[in-house]
């Protein structure tokens, strides 16, 4: 079951990353559906199998990153930043 859980996160992890990359060109609904199939495509249930808390970090560790890219805050253009000195 590690080494499930462990492909399963790592999953995770490259769709997220891939995710970031067009979080600022897509809106938050749009954000929210792919969140949602991300989670969804890999989801089973593992409580039925005795899944450990080890186990069960990882994957919580996994939806929390996808949580805060899904909600990320956009970072003020340089020009922006540059204006507020």
């Amino acid at each position: 079951m590690d080494n499930h859980i462990a492909s399963v996160s790592k999953s995770l992890h490259h769709h997220i990353r891939a995710l970031r990359h067009i979080r600022s060109s897509i809106t938050q609904d749009v954000a929210a559906t792919v969140a949602t199939a991300i989670v969804g495509l890999r989801r089973d249930d593992y409580d039925n199998y005795g899944i450990t808390q080890k186990n069960t970090s990882k994957l919580q560790k996994a939806q929390n990153l996808l949580v805060r890219v899904m909600f990320s805050t956009h970072a003020p253009s340089s020009a922006a930043a540059l204006a507020s000195y």
